[in-house]
């Protein structure tokens, strides 16, 4: 009986502590499945390109969890103990790109997925990218997807800056001459878009572009149409000059006293450059109607006119004589030529008279010959008794003169005719008179005759008386 009562409490014992094992058992594994709990606001996010930020809850069974990341341009940090931030560097590739934020409590581990939009450039030019030559503003309107970009040119004469989604492209005259070329880049990370722009130089047309020009002084008058009211006007030619009246300008040619020659005129408009070539003649002297230079002259007073054609009108004339001077008259020259009384009979003297104009030059040659005389005969045999006689003798000279060299001989000179030659054009008679020679001696005497500068003696012997 004892026995049994002890059997049936040890069943009763092994009951109870079955029943307790269950239960700790179960409250044991109950606490195990609260301590690892975690629950994430969101498993996943879809950024745009641009830079941000989200902030996620985080439910967890205990305060300790933790956080991390799979890329470099994610970065999360814990915001207290209930939920933790997420962050995106810009996305400035043309590629969308992903990764992870991992949440770990415990032995549990749950994770949100970012996924990054690509990056976009949106860029739209202006309605003209065309600059007239004075310069201007436009505008170039931008966008990034990633919120940022930046502009570059490669041109001098383009400044640029930015506000917002406003891209402000400003250029300068243009004083080249030439149409020019520049580029504005807008770059947004690895993307990039152009717009070029170009720029016309200031027109200038002129009424002529060459001027055709005589040799005496003269001006052109010459007509500007130019987009730059300021143009210029330069001569590049010590003999040309040219004036800027309105919207003309004059160029005036000097005289020519050379060769033909050709020079230039050049109109700066703001840097277009437009040139007039200036062709001006040749300088013509001649003298004598391009005859013969060679006179001869007579030895009496005379003068030679010489026409003289000089297409300048500027010309000298020189003599290298005092006894040939020069005078110009409006058809030429005209040659005073003096009496020669200096040259010795058969002889000639030479004057050059040169005729200059800038480097032209005739020279006139003048020979002047001699005044001659000519006598028939030389002397004459008169008897004692008292003569009377007579003799001929030509000249080219009219101004003759005759003396004696001894009292009882006289002489006179009568003109006769010009029946002569050309040479010798004058004809003269001499009248001489011998007084009776009352000496036994015979005599002699002479007539001289005196024409320009030449001198004849006529010789006269007389008999003496009969003893």
């Amino acid at each position: 009986m004892e026995k049994r009562k002890n059997l049936r409490k040890k069943a009763v014992m092994t009951a109870l502590v079955s029943i307790v094992l269950t239960v700790i058992v179960a409250v044991s594994g109950s606490m195990s499945a609260f301590a690892a709990s975690l629950t994430l606001g969101r498993s996943s996010w879809y950024p745009s390109a641009a830079s941000q930020s989200i902030s996620v809850t985080v439910t967890a069974s205990s305060s300790s969890w933790t956080c991390s990341k799979s890329a470099s341009w994610i970065s999360v940090g814990r915001s207290g103990s209930s939920s933790m931030r997420i962050s995106v560097t810009a996305n400035t590739t043309g590629s969308a790109r992903s990764g992870r934020v991992y949440v770990k409590v415990g032995t549990l581990s749950k994770s949100v997925y970012v996924s990054q939009k690509a990056n976009s450039l949106s860029v739209t030019a202006p309605s003209s990218t065309a600059y007239s030559a004075p310069g201007g503003s436009k505008t170039i309107t931008a966008s990034a997807a990633c919120g940022s970009y930046s502009v570059s040119d490669n041109a001098s004469w383009i400044t640029t800056s930015k506000s917002g989604s406003k891209v402000t492209v400003k250029a300068a005259a243009n004083t080249t001459g030439a149409t020019r070329t520049g580029r504005v880049t807008i770059t947004s990370g690895s993307l990039s878009k152009s717009v070029t722009f170009t720029q016309s130089p200031y027109t200038c047309t002129l009424g002529t572009y060459e001027v055709s020009a005589g040799t005496i002084a003269s001006t052109y008058p010459v007509n500007v149409t130019s987009s730059y009211s300021s143009w210029t006007v330069t001569a590049n030619n010590t003999w040309l000059s040219a004036t800027r009246s309105g919207s003309s300008f004059t160029i005036a040619v000097n005289t020519n006293t050379g060769a033909a020659r050709t020079g230039t005129v050049t109109v700066n408009a703001g840097g277009t450059k437009r040139t007039v070539t200036v062709k001006q003649a040749a300088n013509k002297l001649v003298v004598n109607n391009g005859g013969s230079l060679l006179f001869e002259v007579v030895p009496s007073k005379n003068s030679l006119s010489v026409p003289v054609s000089c297409a300048s009108k500027q010309y000298t004339a020189t003599s290298n004589a005092s006894w040939a001077t020069v005078t110009k008259t409006s058809t030429g020259i005209t040659i005073s030529i003096a009496k020669n009384t200096e040259t010795p009979v058969g002889e000639y003297r030479t004057a050059t008279v040169t005729v200059k104009s800038g480097g032209f030059e005739s020279a006139i040659v003048i020979n002047q010959t001699s005044y001659n005389v000519y006598l028939p005969w030389l002397c004459a045999q008169i008897p004692a008794t008292k003569t009377v006689d007579s003799f001929k003798f030509s000249s080219n000279d009219w101004d003759s003169y005759v003396y004696t060299s001894v009292d009882w001989l006289s002489a006179e000179i009568d003109y006769i005719d010009t029946t002569g030659s050309d040479a010798m054009p004058y004809s003269f008679l001499i009248y001489f008179t011998a007084e009776e020679n009352t000496s036994t001696e015979p005599r002699t005497g002479s007539v001289t005759i005196r024409s320009g500068g030449n001198i004849r003696v006529f010789s006269v012997a007389q008999a003496g008386a009969a003893a």
